[in-house]
């Protein structure tokens, strides 16, 4: 089993605060086998536990040959994502990690594997008495400088790992490129999260710092590793699917097997994919390349592979590299030892094909590995490109020329055998023309090089049974005009259909291709990923028309950079809804706003600060009684029975712990105030008018006196009551428990003595009654919304017609297009937290140091308020004019004193009006425990609101 070494540190280790990321990651691993992972990243499609857990990432260096015997160091193995590798490739493998409770998750991951040693600490500071063949830093050579562009510091930490390798050992190093074409197209930073800011420099500090390719043959040089071999990894070095090197750099086309990726889409203003022909073509690939592998040494021979495309997404069983060396060979071999059977069955069919005399290339098997000669001429699919542009070819002779081929790949047999006729009975069987025993389906052309005006078809592993010939044809010329579209011009593609008499069979064959795909590519287990493959181009283009606004342009509407973090937060809060509905088998729809906004603006009403969802009744009690732990720690589903301290409505609300948002009567109170969604149920409808406005006046009422239960003295007045009345109720409510008052509102939305059979309502909202025809909601639509598909009702138009308007899909006058909510909203700051330090300032003050950040008029209100209870010991301002002096007899300092007491010994308060800009030089002194002195609550909120 794997060892956990907690003796070679040389220098003591702190322990580092786990984040939630962490937490959650360490309680999948502890609780889960490794063959569990891919379920739960199916189910959990953040990106830290993908990254941590999926095994997409081993395409990096599942190409390399490191040596069976070999003895291997990994620095900073995080949660192991490539560990397992490294122990499948070689005799010993050393991983460090500076945080113990990653280090034990990390032997719990590998607990079965014997020959792993996980060391606590800093490698560069570790006595190994040993050496090592390879020393592997992924993503961790960025970080040594704290951000610094200084090369001696990277040239440094890269001697002191020197020092432990073998004569002939080779250090491997993966890093970001600040000048990749995915950050010149607006992907976001990897270490401060904003797009441009490694091609800046980083105007604004940074924890770590990306290279130029000049920048990391500076650092090499400098660290006496002169012996180095570049490669470029695509889309980066997190899931690589092509890796070119210095050696073997792309020609053309290298759109048609890269798949990028993008976590975050809102910031891109072009298309990656689309710009790679036009970097080739001019020489600068390796400039605008998004990653670099080095494999650096003093001297030891280079590795031979000059390049490897990888495929691990297709899983054990079909996961392979192709790799081609400079000894002018290239190897497929399986990345998982359950992939041996596929390779020796991707070799037996090029024998097959030959033996029928088709084209194919020489192959044999040597051990578990496929070794083919490296072919220099043109893939098929290049030479195809270039004569559509060119205009030189004729489409109907190229793919008579395949067909032909296709045709004689296999024996005919038939047509009653045809596999199709099981699964689409929809066309005539004689309508699918020749029917092949053996149907290599990828006999396409970028599958194939071009030879003397001819093909020759290489990695030919899949194979239908009993499958029509027409099948393959589709897949080539399907594949032709996606990546040429200009071969419309030549040959329109009906036209084609037509001749190869595929029109009538084309729409099954794409259902077949995208099961085809689907599985291959196990799309449904890797959603995370292939979510973030899917790009908005016409929202991308629209950008480039917005670069001149600091916000973005809605329907004219400006949608502030806070606004769409705060949407960020409501959609994750639908994403945990829509989950535990669907674990529960529950039923829930987008009503109001959002289903206006999902019809009108397939996402947010750029003016909408909320999300509404609608349950039947009997859901959402079941929902609202689920125990709270369904919902995990990042959120906290809100009742009015569960959380006493405020008050909002008698329906429910899912709130997210991790963020701040709250109107301005709950100012100080100690309830969960996160970014939420609202949540209501759907009640039955009573036929009898007289009843119905009873009962609506009687909601109305109790709502009144539970708001005045809630606040008292907090609120002058509510709603349309006078303050007479108001008074009494707020007299009237010390004589009656909380609990009583939910309990008669709840009964009052409740009661119907005559349900109606046509419609149902909303009735848990103050003033506000929401009506619905029940056959609407008898089933669900789902409907696009911020590039996801959420359920709506199934009458959705008629549902908009009766809550919104008829003409519901105008848009009201300019100065009606305003947020609903008044309040502060901070997406980024747990409301704990800001209740911390902006409400409740005062707690465990004693025997502290006070800290007064601020030399005027507000330091006077807080000496006069609190002067005497709680004096500072000093005070501290920017203005050097100051220090030394004396405010109201206390002594004004530099701000560097605060650091002069320790962290749990002092109480620092801002008095400032510029309390944010002091907040961010706090942070950059690594000072986070501070409270902020609110003199006037109204500048806290004019201040969040501004953004």
């Amino acid at each position: 089993m794997a060892i956990l070494n907690t003796d070679i540190e040389q220098q003591p280790n702190q322990p580092s605060k786990l984040s939630d990321d962490d937490k959650k990651i360490i309680k999948y691993i502890n609780g889960n086998t490794s063959e569990e992972y891919i379920e739960i990243i199916r189910q959990d499609s953040s990106w830290p536990v993908f990254f941590q857990l999926s095994e997409m990432r081993w395409g990096l260096y599942s190409w390399y040959d490191f040596g069976e015997n070999s003895n291997l160091l990994e620095v900073g193995a995080g949660y192991g994502a490539l560990t397992g590798l490294f122990c499948s490739k070689c005799r010993k493998v050393t991983a460090t990690e500076k945080s113990p409770a990653r280090a034990e998750a990390l032997v719990k991951r590998f607990e079965s594997i014997s020959n792993l040693e996980v060391c606590i600490g800093d490698a560069a500071t570790m006595d190994f008495q040993k050496k090592f063949d390879f020393i592997i830093l992924t993503g961790i050579l960025e970080r040594q400088g704290g951000g610094s562009s200084d090369k001696k510091v990277y040239a440094e930490y890269l001697q002191k790992l020197k020092k432990l390798l073998t004569p002939a050992g080779k250090i491997l190093i993966a890093v970001e490129n600040r000048f990749g074409l995915k950050y010149i197209c607006g992907a976001i930073e990897p270490h401060t999260g904003k797009p441009f800011d490694g091609l800046n420099h980083y105007p604004f500090g940074t924890g770590g710092y990306s290279f130029t390719k000049e920048e990391m043959i500076a650092i090499l040089k400098l660290a006496g590793l002169e012996s180095y071999k570049f490669y470029y990894p695509l889309p980066d070095y997190k899931i690589p699917q092509i890796i070119y090197s210095q050696n073997y750099l792309p020609q053309t086309r290298v759109g048609e097997r890269l798949v990028p990726y993008y976590v975050n889409k809102d910031s891109l203003i072009a298309v990656e994919n689309d710009m790679y022909d036009d970097v080739v073509e001019n020489g600068v690939f390796e400039f605008f390349a998004n990653s670099f592998l080095i494999e650096c040494s003093m001297g030891a021979t280079a590795c031979s592979v000059d390049y490897a495309a990888v495929t691990v997404d297709r899983g054990h069983e079909q996961g392979t590299v192709t790799a081609i060396h400079n000894t002018k060979r290239v190897t497929k071999q399986a990345v998982f030892t359950e992939g041996i059977k596929n390779i020796i069955g991707l070799c037996q069919n090029i024998w097959d094909l030959q033996r029928r005399g088709i084209p194919a290339i020489e192959v044999t098997m040597e051990k578990d590995t496929a070794v083919m000669p490296m072919i220099t001429e043109q893939l098929a699919s290049v030479y195809l490109k270039q004569a559509v542009l060119d205009r030189k070819i004729d489409l109907y002779v190229f793919f008579e020329q395949l067909h032909r081929h296709i045709l004689m790949s296999s024996e005919h047999v038939l047509a009653k055998d045809n596999a199709l006729l099981f699964d689409e009975k929809a066309v005539d069987s004689s309508e699918y023309g020749v029917i092949l025993s053996k149907a290599y389906i990828e006999m396409i052309p970028m599958n194939a090089f071009w030879i003397n005006d001819d093909f020759l078809f290489f990695d030919q592993e899949f194979v239908y049974q009993n499958y029509p010939a027409g099948y393959v044809l589709f897949r080539a010329i399907k594949n032709t005009y996606i990546f040429i579209p200009e071969a419309e011009r030549l040959a329109p593609l009906n036209e084609i259909k037509n001749h190869f008499k595929l029109d009538q069979v084309w729409d099954i064959y794409e259902k077949q291709d995208m099961k085809f795909l689907k599985r291959v590519r196990k799309m449904e287990e890797n959603k995370a990923f292939y979510a973030w493959t899917d790009i908005n181009r016409e929202r991308i283009y629209k950008k480039s028309a917005l670069l001149t606004h600091k916000d973005e342009i809605i329907e004219d509407y400006k949608v502030s950079d806070k606004m769409k973090k705060i949407w960020e937060v409501q959609l994750r809060l639908v994403e945990k809804i829509e989950k535990v509905c669907d674990e529960k088998h529950l039923k829930f729809y987008i009503i109001r706003g959002t289903l206006l906004g999902a019809v009108r603006h397939k996402g947010f009403i750029p003016w909408d600060d909320d999300i509404d969802i609608a349950l039947p009744r009997e859901d959402y009690e079941k929902l609202i009684h689920l125990p709270q732990h369904v919902f995990g720690e990042d959120y906290f589903l809100q009742t009015a029975e569960n959380d006493t301290d405020c008050f909002y409505g008698i329906y429910a609300r899912l709130r997210d712990n991790n963020s701040t948002a709250f109107e301005m009567k709950d100012w100080g109170r100690r309830c969960q105030q996160g970014i939420w969604i609202d949540i209501f149920p759907l009640d039955s409808y009573d036929q009898d008018e007289r009843f119905r406005k009873r009962q609506n006046k009687k909601i109305d009422r109790l709502y009144e006196l539970l708001t005045a239960k809630t606040y008292r003295k907090e609120m002058y007045r509510f709603g349309e009551l006078n303050i007479a009345k108001w008074k009494w109720y707020k007299f009237i409510t010390v004589f009656v428990r909380r609990q009583t008052l939910i309990n008669m509102l709840n009964t009052c939305c409740l009661k119907c003595k005559n349900p109606s059979r046509e419609f149902i309502g909303i009735f848990t909202h103050y003033k506000e009654r929401k009506i619905f025809y029940k056959e609407d909601f008898s089933d669900v639509v789902l409907l696009e919304f911020e590039h996801r598909k959420l359920p709506a009702p199934i009458g959705y138009k008629r549902c908009l017609e009766m809550s919104v308007a008829k003409d519901y899909m105008l848009y009201p006058p300019v100065e009606k297009r305003v947020p609903h909510h008044h309040g502060i909203f901070i997406p980024e700051l747990p409301y704990a937290v800001f209740n911390n330090r902006y409400m409740h300032s005062f707690q465990d003050i004693q025997d502290k140091t006070i800290i007064l950040f601020g030399a005027g008029l507000m330091v006077e209100d807080y000496l006069k308020k609190f002067g005497k209870k709680y004096p500072p010991a000093f005070l501290v301002d920017n203005n050097s004019d100051k220090w030394g002096t004396r405010k109201c007899g206390i002594e004004v300092r530099n701000p560097q004193e605060i650091l002069n007491v320790h962290a749990d010994r002092r109480k620092l308060f801002i008095c400032n009006v510029y309390y944010k800009q002091i907040e961010k030089q706090l942070k950059n002194m690594g000072v986070t425990d501070y409270c902020i002195y609110v003199q006037d609550r109204n500048w806290i909120l004019e201040d969040e609101n501004k953004e």
